[in-house]
């Protein structure tokens, strides 16, 4: 990457956060300050970087970011009420506007501004909120306030951050860089930007303070004002010093690894740990299940890397390492099984397997765990000593996450440390910590170079396509009729096309009637983003077909060009070379000797003497997952509303899946759907227009399954995916994904 570009023409580095602050509600911690005398109640702006912690046991009450505490109250707060989870609010007495959406991503930072401006003419200019630089206009709630009306913040009574008095409610989050402007209304860009990649990122403000303005960037972990003005805030419970601090270093500009409340799994087998303290304290607290957790970052397939974990309340059989990821969430098992761990007792813990290993450690030891995935070792510490390795042979055909699993009908507590504070103990020499300043560098950093979601009228979406990238596939859906799908490639040419559901034979593109949709894949010249176009004539034998792509593809589309009769076939690599799919089709994954039983290579895809291998000519389209950019697998429906989340690496932009079973094949954007939950879906096996179907978080590392029905999530069913980034979840040179 060109750092001088990232960093803007003059090559300057970028604005980069130092700290943070952890609000934990179980703490009663909170900021207090009451102004000597009071500022513009009419006209305001507040702007602070919130990553929020998300609670896997969902509570029923709001969670304040700023609050004055007058006798009706004014700020800004999340809710948690069950009907309104997660949306967040503006309130004053006689005003509130409430989101549509949900912001429930707990493993990276949301930029959240509000402005109050009641001296404006329009009703709607008096009270704005902006998430990571978007105005937020799709409002559940949404009543305005008077013209001039004074707030009840910027008056002499008390205002918290993280607290609301009259209801002794409490902050569950990171807050960094809180900016509070007395008397202007400001816009997002005062406080942050663009980059070259579109990711939005902090930049220094640079406008005056005034009156009770004031700028927090929680160096030393209490209230103190850097704006010049000394309007400082008393801290209230916060640990600010040792291994309890609640001073941190995960920051906007360098996210950490946390653990991920996100994952849940069959309750009447397994409980997910309840989260606190920043997502870093693990507790079980229903027993007899078993009890589980997991970090946010996938472990990077290269690298060494070093995280802490405390035992606080011991129990007897628990295992601290790494795990496989996806597991079976309708079985007790699976998590734990697909483990390389170390256990309390000494032993050593492989894939379901225990073998002598190290001493036995007990309540108030500390395990650290090294993981070297060059060498595919893991090693694990004891209070600072080396346990020796205990294994050397990590499966590196799979992704793992740092894991803990209890089987014990008693209560655990896990505290972990990945390095957002100081490590207890001295990492081993070359291992590194779990954020993203230390992932490698993506090779795209950007996923709109390579792919992008583009909306048009229907006369003009290919058109538009086209102009989003010269060369490719451009896949075209009239949003709002019943028409086919049609797939374009430069590599076939004259704007010929494929249908789907319908098998036609290759036939002139058909400009769709109304707003449509067009997915593009951007056919680079040296394939780096992992994806190719093939055409090929069958021989009515056995052939092997050559392709351009470096490594073996993972997921392919193979199109009858001449007959129109013949399904588009597909190829998954967690289905395997025995198994084909149907695009146009809802039937399921079947036995079929379409890949000759062969698993294609770095450079061939085999083809058996089957409908995709006759006297016709025909088109292939080719994916491999690229870290960061594309991922290509599977998950295990748990039948609940709370689905499986689903590690990529990246914040998705396009999610195509299906059941292997029979079902739908379903594809959901972010350019249509902008916000969560996502529900709009189309379907490659049906010619109907957008429709309003089972809801999807997309997320910063992955995306979760917020549907029940077995279109997306059936208990115990299998589905893969295709998914496609807009942007990595980070990685050294570039910035981390925001929060979605």
């Amino acid at each position: 990457m060109n750092h001088a570009q990232f960093w803007g023409g003059g090559g300057a580095a970028p604005y980069e956060i130092e700290q943070s602050l952890r609000f934990n509600s179980a703490d009663s911690a909170y900021l207090s300050r009451t102004p000597a005398s009071a500022g513009n109640r009419k006209t305001w702006t507040w702007s602070g970087w919130v990553k929020y912690t998300v609670k896997n046991n969902t509570s029923t009450f709001n969670q304040p970011l700023f609050w004055a505490n007058n006798s009706a109250s004014s700020g800004i707060s999340f809710s948690q009420d069950p009907d309104t989870a997660h949306r967040i609010f503006v309130y004053n007495a006689g005003f509130n506007i409430q989101t549509t959406q949900f912001f429930r991503d707990p493993s990276s930072w949301y930029h959240i501004v509000a402005v109050i401006d009641t001296t404006q003419a329009t009703a709607s200019n008096r009270t704005k909120l902006y998430i990571n630089g978007v105005q937020v206009t799709d409002l559940a709630t949404a009543s305005y306030p008077t013209q001039n009306t004074d707030t009840d913040i910027n008056n002499t009574v008390e205002h918290n951050i993280g607290k609301q008095i009259g209801q002794s409610r409490y902050l569950d989050a990171y807050l960094s860089e809180v900016n509070f402007i007395d008397g202007s209304a400001l816009d997002p860009d005062q406080f942050a930007e663009l980059d070259d990649n579109g990711v939005w990122r902090p930049i220094k403000y640079a406008g005056s303070y005034t009156g009770n303005s004031f700028y927090l960037k929680f160096a030393s972990g209490d209230g103190t004002d850097s704006s010049g003005l000394s309007n400082t805030w008393t801290a209230n419970n916060f640990t600010t010093s040792g291994t309890g601090t609640d001073v941190m270093s995960d920051t906007p500009t360098k996210n950490w690894c946390t653990l991920n409340p996100l994952i849940v799994n069959n309750s009447t087998y397994l409980d997910p740990a309840v989260l606190s303290d920043g997502n870093l304290v693990a507790s079980q607290t229903s027993v007899p299940n078993n009890t589980f957790c997991a970090g946010t970052f996938k472990l990077p397939s290269s690298g060494k890397w070093y995280w802490e974990v405390k035992q606080d309340a011991l129990q007897t059989d628990v295992t601290m390492g790494i795990g496989r990821v996806p597991w079976d969430p309708t079985s007790d098992t699976s998590a734990r099984d697909a483990m390389y761990g170390y256990k309390a007792n000494g032993d050593k813990f492989k894939l379901g397997t225990a073998s002598s290993y190290g001493s036995s450690w007990a309540n108030g030891d500390i395990v650290g765990v090294a993981v070297d995935m060059d060498n595919t070792t893991i090693s694990f510490y004891k209070n600072g000593t080396s346990q020796g390795n205990a294994f050397t042979d990590i499966d590196t055909a799979y992704d793992y996450v740092p894991m803990t699993w209890a089987n014990d009908p008693n209560r655990n507590v896990w505290v972990y440390n990945f390095g957002q504070r100081a490590f207890a103990y001295t990492p081993p020499t070359g291992y590194k910590a779990l954020n993203t300043s230390n992932l490698s560098s993506p090779d795209i950093a950007d996923g709109s170079e390579y792919s992008d979601t583009v909306l048009d009228t229907g006369a003009n979406i290919l058109s538009s396509a086209q102009s989003t990238f010269s060369n490719g596939l451009w896949w075209v859906k009239d949003r709002a009729n019943s028409n086919q799908h049609q797939l374009v490639d430069s590599v076939r040419g004259g704007n010929l096309r494929l249908t789907t559901p319908s098998e036609t034979t290759e036939a002139a593109y058909s400009a769709p009637s109304g707003n449509s949709v067009a997915w593009c894949w951007n056919l680079a010249a040296d394939r780096s983003n992992g994806f190719d176009i093939v055409t090929y004539s069958g021989n009515s034998g056995v052939q092997n077909v050559s392709h351009n792509l470096s490594e073996a593809p993972e997921f392919m589309i193979v199109c009858n060009r001449n007959r129109g009769s013949a399904a588009h076939r597909v190829y998954h690599a967690d289905q395997g070379p025995t198994k084909v799919g149907e695009l146009n089709t809802s039937s399921g994954f079947y036995a079929d000797t379409t890949w000759n039983n062969t698993a294609p290579t770095n450079s061939v895809f085999t083809l058996g003497n089957t409908s995709m291998n006759q006297a016709y000519n025909y088109v292939a389209y080719l994916w491999h997952s690229v870290p960061g950019y594309s991922s290509f697998g599977s998950y295990t429906g748990n039948g609940n509303a709370d689905g499986p989340f689903v590690y990529c690496g990246f914040r998705p932009r396009w999610i195509m899946f299906k059941a292997t079973g029979a079902g739908y094949w379903g594809i959901y954007d972010a350019a249509r759907n902008t916000y969560n939950a996502a529900t709009l879906a189309l379907y490659p096996n049906d010619s109907l227009a957008e429709s309003t179907d089972q809801p999807f978080d997309f997320l910063s590392n992955g995306f979760k399954i917020r549907g029940a029905t077995s279109f997306v999530n059936t208990n115990g069913g299998t589905y893969i995916f295709a998914a496609f980034a807009e942007h990595p979840t980070g990685g050294s040179g570039v910035s981390p994904a925001t929060a979605r």
